[in-house]
């Protein structure tokens, strides 16, 4: 579940909060995480390159279990792909350590040069994306995806973007399928099953081992072979 509000970190419990620093410019307006942020950036040993990380237990001043920061390099480079991508990152780490749920701090667009509806669809994309597991023919499922991945925002982003999450979510949702699809061995997906597959996962049940029409796609089979559109 993805999730957008602006939460008071000084009063609200929370297990793991995930902040993305840029090794040479403060990108956070937010007061509690500002100045994390910059607590952070004075140890000696984080150098908030690409994939560095540094973890506070129970920092003074919120109300966090742990709150972990992740480089982003250089400002210079920045992008919404690295945003993206930073988002996976902490998503595959929290899980690889057992958490349930994480927030992720949203830097302010201002300073980002890219719009809010960019910078928090860029995060939400990338911890959508970064939470999905194929482990369907795994025995022993040791990793399991968080329940919940939260962004931190402000009170204006979290009125106006209610509805992104949903949409995102949505969207990343197919995303995952067409992967599912893809690694699904060659025996488990022949024509006639994934064309079925295909059916119900765009809601609507046809005839079997006919024509089946999806939003945007014809499929037909014949003779166990799956023509192309126009073909």
């Amino acid at each position: 579940m993805l999730l957008l509000d602006s939460i008071d970190l000084k009063h609200t419990p929370l297990d793991t909060l995930v902040i993305p620093v840029c090794s040479d410019r403060p990108i956070h307006t937010l007061r509690a995480v500002a100045t994390l942020a910059r607590r952070a950036a004075a140890d000696p040993e984080f150098k908030a390159e690409v994939g560095d990380e540094l973890v506070f237990h129970r920092p003074r001043g919120i109300r966090a279990d742990r709150v972990v920061f992740l480089g982003l390099g250089k400002f210079e480079k920045l992008s919404a792909e690295s945003l993206r991508r930073f988002a996976g990152q902490a998503v595959h780490r929290a899980i690889r350590r057992g958490r349930s749920r994480i927030w992720l701090a949203t830097p302010a667009s201002r300073r980002l040069g890219i719009t809010s509806e960019e910078t928090l669809s860029a995060l939400l994309e990338g911890a959508a994306l970064g939470n999905y597991r194929f482990d369907r023919f795994r025995e022993e499922k040791k990793l399991k995806p968080l329940e919940a991945v939260g962004l931190l925002v402000s009170p204006a982003e979290a009125s106006a973007f209610t509805d992104l999450p949903q949409r995102v979510e949505t969207i990343c949702a197919g995303t995952c399928l067409a992967r599912e699809w893809v690694t699904m061995p060659a025996n488990e997906k022949r024509p006639d099953d994934l064309a079925r597959l295909m059916a119900l996962a765009a809601g609507r049940i046809t005839a079997p081992r006919h024509d089946l029409l999806l939003p945007g796609l014809s499929i037909r089979t014949t003779c166990g072979a799956v023509e192309q559109p126009g073909a």
